[in-house]
């Protein structure tokens, strides 16, 4: 049984390495949520033109659990529809410059980023399979992880590491 090809891509650039970790494309998941957001979609607009109704008649009970149920129903449903972009469009992005690593989210070239000084940082490593610890993300992460079925191996990363520890920083006064 030969392991499966690896989904990270290493990318040269001008100011160093940049690896591209593409999210997992899950064609099930794509088209039960696509039609999930759609029926959400309806639910939505049918609320949305109730609650407007509602503003123009008497306060209500009814009026204020409309209200308090609508927030919710859009909180749930902009989530699933952030869950549905990153499958269809999302990746992890790790360009190294001289002394930071920066990692940033995008789907489809819009999302945030993390940088992380190249002194800070400890313990790089890859954990995969049921043992692997949920990732940290932000700026307290100390060690981030990459787990699951076909993620960096760790012999990727240690190339990857050494790689980036071996560069010499930039002196203080000029970053």
């Amino acid at each position: 049984m030969t392991p499966p090809a690896p989904r990270a891509l290493f990318i040269p650039g001008p100011e160093g390495l940049e690896v591209v970790i593409p999210a997992v494309r899950n064609v099930v998941l794509l088209v039960f949520l696509g039609g999930w957001l759609i029926a959400w979609l309806f639910g939505e607009l049918t609320a949305l033109a109730a609650f407007a109704g509602l503003l123009a008649s008497q306060p209500s009970p009814g009026q204020a659990f409309l209200g308090f149920w609508l927030i919710f129903w859009t909180l749930g449903g902009g989530c699933a529809a952030l869950v549905w972009l990153w499958t269809l469009g999302g990746a992890e992005r790790l360009p190294m410059g001289s002394s930071v690593l920066t990692l940033h989210w995008r789907v489809f070239g819009v999302g945030p980023a993390w940088g992380y000084e190249r002194h800070r940082i400890y313990n790089l490593r890859v954990m995969s399979g049921q043992s692997a610890p949920p990732m940290r993300t932000g700026p307290s992460c100390r060690a981030c992880a990459r787990g699951g079925s076909g993620s960096t191996t760790t012999a990727e990363l240690s190339v990857l590491g050494q790689d980036f520890l071996s560069r010499k920083p930039d002196p203080w006064w000029i970053a």
